[in-house]
């Protein structure tokens, strides 16, 4: 991960780094679902059965809700490329939508973004 991604900080003191910390911690979190195997294992009401797996389908719905939050707080944490797309910007103005010159910059465009990721 950039040094420099890591280091960016709103004022409340979210960091890239807390976020991916907390992310991770959803990911390794299955003990629930352990649990809930235990459980389905020694249940012997088919009742009991379905509550446990809407339990852990809650928990999945869940989860899956706070990692899109947490994916918003990474975009918004994530260092602005004004230099960048201001320049591509710039270098595109004017040209034809079809011309190889556009084509390129925003080639260009795309692979800063992703080797940004």
């Amino acid at each position: 991960m950039d040094t420099q991604a890591e280091t960016v900080s709103t004022q409340n003191g979210l960091t890239i780094e807390w976020v991916m910390r907390h992310i991770d911690m959803i990911i390794k979190d299955t003990e629930y679902i352990k649990q809930a195997v235990f459980a389905l294992d020694s249940a012997s009401d088919r009742g009991l059965g379905v509550g446990i797996g809407n339990l852990v389908e809650a928990r999945e719905n869940t989860n899956q809700q706070t990692l899109r939050l947490l994916e918003k707080m990474y975009d918004d944490l994530k260092p602005s490329r004004p230099g960048i797309d201001m320049l591509l910007d710039k270098a595109t103005e004017g040209l034809p939508p079809d011309s190889l010159e556009r084509f390129l910059l925003e080639m260009a465009r795309k692979t800063t973004e992703a080797n940004e990721e």
